[in-house]
């Protein structure tokens, strides 16, 4: 029964996820985003599985970070050095095979992508490593909703891509 509401929360955050880009805010889209973090929090940690919980709270705070434009101190360069260092620590303390390698490699490149605000970067690495690698993972640890989840952000990559053009993903 654990497992199934794991699972269960697992797609309620996948769900949210789809939901976040109906968002026409920013603001909502980022709310909701961070929410659908903290579900993926809670969902990995049901299937003991601390560094892929660890990684989508940070996350979270990244999500936060990102976009706080109040605060001169979230926009400080060094938060994507200081997440990474945490996911790679996390990662050592927690280690319980080279399977953990996937999705802390997976976020460290996230967080550096996404801190470089460049569209084109950040889809290249979601549709070229990211997403592959947390597909991997998810597989490994039994996650469907990330599975699902992973799957449905390289349909949205590649539609981008295609509607776009990758030139025009720079900005």
């Amino acid at each position: 029964m654990y497992a199934v509401l794991a699972q269960i929360v697992g797609f309620i955050g996948t769900g949210v996820v789809i939901a976040a880009f109906q968002c026409k805010d920013t603001k909502k889209l980022m709310f909701v985003h961070a929410l659908a973090g903290l579900l993926y929090t809670l969902h990995f940690f049901m299937l003991g599985s601390i560094i892929a919980s660890f990684s989508q709270l940070l996350f979270t705070v990244n999500i936060f970070l990102l976009n706080d434009t109040k605060h001169r101190w979230a926009s400080w360069i060094g938060w994507r050095y200081v997440i990474s260092a945490l996911l790679i620590l996390v990662t050592v303390v927690t280690w319980k095979g080279p399977a953990d390698l996937l999705p802390c490699a997976a976020s460290v490149a996230t967080t550096l992508t996404n801190w470089s605000r460049n569209g084109r970067i950040i889809r290249l690495n979601r549709l070229c490593f990211a997403s592959p690698a947390w597909i991997i993972y998810d597989i490994i640890i039994g996650s469907l909703s990330g599975i699902a989840c992973e799957a449905f952000s390289i349909g949205s990559v590649l539609i981008s891509i295609w509607r776009y053009g990758m030139a025009a993903l720079d900005g």
